[in-house]
């Protein structure tokens, strides 16, 4: 009786050790659960349940082969694995639960729960002609499966290592490649953001941080509950952006949605969320106080607000920044005698400091190219995009000008139509001087320019 508790508290312990590794990488992950009562009973029980079973299975296969080349019984093993694996998750969360005094019965539910639904499973397993023993891997098959997995993903890991490699010395630091969001995402947020008027470097940070949770696999998996469990157990937080898709609708209408459309509903959704939250007047960027009180609403772990608020501040400072401050040039005679503040104030351009610019940025979306350039208007009283000629002859650019009042002045976000061959953006301050910022040339392999690339 020794060899099978032994086996199967073995089995818990390195189980218990995967989670915690896994936790490291992907601090949001659903295999350890146990600290996620609100997704068990509220948001989405039988993605957290799957989430449950599959390492469980697996280690369950595991232990039995070991057990079956020591010479132990299977199903004692998988009882044994089945008290240890519980202690081991739910019973340490139900002890911290009562060390907080808080949760407790939420803890007791969730694991009485869990507790019935692995018994029947492990009841399953080991009974007849459906036992485990007989239709595992002999250890010596098991044994050389693990090898090939470990060396297939190495070969991965490497060719993946050059890919990126190559690839980041192609667009340089502080490109939008570093947020590994697909181009098409891209646009489509700032498409929307535009239409809410909603901050889009805070969009993206979000964004940037549920997709790193969620690789494309884990939402063909989350696509597939949600469009083939019941409605009460349909996963409410899906899509690239994790928000709330689909009460109301039915069954046969949830078969037909495809990954593309869930991805861009919960954009939308996190758009219309964020409808107006916009820079404050006068500054340029939201302080990493206002960025974690403006997640808040979205998702309110301590974790995922350090997260977001650390991608939004690399956007702007740091080596990889893509925002970061960049040094502009006034063109020739262009500044006038005297000018008017906007407080009605005689100035002299001589008295004007040249304001300092973060770097702007350009992603397309359909006909359209959104250029994302947020400036003071205490600073600046015009900001003109000039669609660059493929032809050097000619002499007057087409030019869309923005004035200090309008909603992509206030927004940070210029929508312009995507032609020619990039474009140039230009301000003028309130001594009369246009400076000129930067050019941002469009390239055929991505919808996406910034200074860097």
């Amino acid at each position: 009786m020794i060899l099978p508790v032994v086996v199967g508290t073995s089995a818990a312990i390195a189980l218990k050790i995967v989670f915690l590794a896994a936790r490291v990488s992907w601090p949001d992950n659903y295999f350890d659960s146990s600290d996620r009562t609100k997704h068990w009973v509220v948001e989405a029980p039988l993605k957290v349940l799957v989430w449950r079973l599959v390492p469980f299975v697996l280690a369950a296969i595991f232990a039995v082969v070991v057990a079956r080349s020591l010479g132990a019984d299977a199903s004692p093993v998988l009882w044994v694995f089945l008290g240890s694996h519980i202690a081991t998750t739910n019973l340490l969360a139900l002890i911290s639960a009562y060390s907080r005094s808080s949760g407790i019965l939420v803890q007791w539910a969730y694991l009485i729960g869990l507790s019935l639904v692995f018994a029947v499973v492990v009841g399953v397993l080991g009974w007849g002609p459906w036992d485990l023993a007989g239709v595992a891997p002999e250890a010596e098959t098991l044994v050389q499966g693990v090898w090939t997995a470990v060396c297939v993903a190495v070969l991965f890991a490497v060719f993946k290592a050059m890919t990126l490699s190559r690839r980041s010395g192609d667009v340089g630091a502080g490109s939008l490649s570093s947020l590994k969001i697909d181009d098409f995402y891209m646009g489509y947020l700032a498409n929307c953001a535009f239409e809410r008027r909603a901050d889009l470097p805070l969009l993206l940070a979000i964004v940037a941080h549920e997709s790193s949770n969620r690789p494309r696999f884990v939402r063909h998996v989350e696509l597939f509950l949600f469009k083939h469990s019941f409605r009460k157990l349909t996963p409410q937080s899906v899509g690239i952006a994790q928000q709330e898709i689909g009460k109301g609708r039915s069954w046969r209408q949830r078969s037909r949605t495809r990954l593309n459309e869930l991805d861009c509903q919960s954009l939308e959704r996190l758009s219309e969320q964020f409808s107006g939250s916009v820079v404050p007047e006068g500054e340029v960027r939201f302080g990493a106080y206002q960025v974690k009180s403006l997640v808040n609403s979205h998702n309110k772990g301590s974790s995922n607000l350090v997260a977001v608020a650390r991608i939004y501040d690399d956007l702007f400072v740091g080596e990889s920044a893509v925002m970061t401050a960049i040094q502009t040039t006034a063109e020739d005679c262009s500044a006038v005698a005297e000018s008017v503040e906007p407080g009605g104030v005689s100035i002299s351009p001589n008295l004007v400091s040249a304001p300092e610019f973060n770097s702007p940025w350009v992603v397309r979306y359909g006909s359209y190219c959104y250029v994302q350039f947020k400036v003071s208007r205490f600073d600046v009283a015009k900001v003109d995009v000039s669609i660059i000629s493929s032809s050097a002859s000619r002499s007057r650019p087409v030019s869309h000008g923005f004035g200090s009042g309008s909603k992509e002045f206030k927004t940070g976000l210029f929508k312009v139509p995507a032609s020619g061959m990039g474009v140039k953006l230009i301000v003028t301050d309130y001594s009369g001087r246009r400076l000129q910022v930067a050019s941002l040339f469009f390239d055929a392999e991505r919808d996406f320019a910034s200074v860097f690339d």
